[in-house]
């Protein structure tokens, strides 16, 4: 159990008038202490978590209005990957289209972070249909790529480049052996907390012949420490005592 100590000062000061000539002398005693025994206390260590949203999870439902994607002017104009495609919003099927959102105002010091999402095919989805995070403004801006879906052999993905698959034994489309529908959970690594960290955002986008129900960005923060409930009360202790003290020692010094 942490200690409180007291460290009493006396303080004198010396009141002029507006001539500046001398007044009276004020001697007080002053608790210093409180403050530097505080610092040191013990507490309990707690993480904290951010969620982020974009979309709503309405299972693509429209009649609650419009739900628009917000992705940066970097992103629109990210050369090869959005630049000039056909961009759409949450709900919304689409063809060869792509949906992309920024997170910004990121909390600095994640150690930890997931994106969850749900996917739904449009015009029987295709085996390319991917999910990309990345930073628009780095010269590496892709930082994460992933099939949704497995290619079964029936599949031509060259010149795409690698990328694992998210349903490695399902393919995604309609038919035999086929997911048309998920809510897909993907945990961050290292390396794209690390960025995630430097730039402050992180860029997600979805593509091409799938629609997204909604993006749900979640971000654990490094560990703080809480003071527990016994140590506020010993604060709060110290600062009634310190308070008792302060009119004692005026009234010896003043006597």
């Amino acid at each position: 159990m942490p200690e409180l100590c007291f460290v009493v000062q006396l303080v004198s000061t010396v009141e002029l008038n507006q001539e500046g000539k001398f007044m009276k002398l004020i001697n007080q005693a002053l608790i210093t202490g409180i403050v530097l025994t505080t610092v040191g206390l013990a507490g309990t260590a707690q993480a904290a978590t951010f969620t982020f949203m974009a979309g709503r999870e309405d299972g693509f439902s429209t009649a609650d209005g419009s739900e628009l994607a917000n992705p940066s002017n970097l992103l629109r104009q990210l050369p090869g990957y959005v630049q000039g495609r056909a961009l759409m919003n949450f709900d919304e099927p689409g063809i060869n289209t792509v949906l992309a959102h920024t997170f910004t105002g990121l909390p600095t010091g994640i150690i930890a972070g997931e994106l969850k999402f749900r996917a739904q095919v449009t015009n029987n989805g295709s085996c390319n249909d991917r999910i990309r995070l990345g930073f628009a403004d780095d010269s590496n801006p892709v930082g994460f790529f992933n099939f949704l879906g497995a290619s079964n052999g029936d599949c031509d993905r060259s010149g795409i480049g690698p990328g694992q698959e998210l349903l490695p034994n399902n393919s995604w489309g309609e038919g035999l052996n086929a997911i048309s529908d998920y809510t897909f959970t993907i945990p961050f690594q290292a390396a794209l907390i690390a960025r995630m960290n430097q730039k402050g955002y992180i860029d997600v986008w979805g593509e091409d012949d799938t629609k997204f129900d909604y993006f749900k960005l979640s971000v654990t923060t490094t560990e703080q420490n809480v003071p527990e409930p016994l140590t506020m009360f010993g604060a709060a202790a110290a600062l009634g005592y310190g308070a008792i003290l302060k009119r004692k020692y005026s009234k010896n010094i003043e006597s």
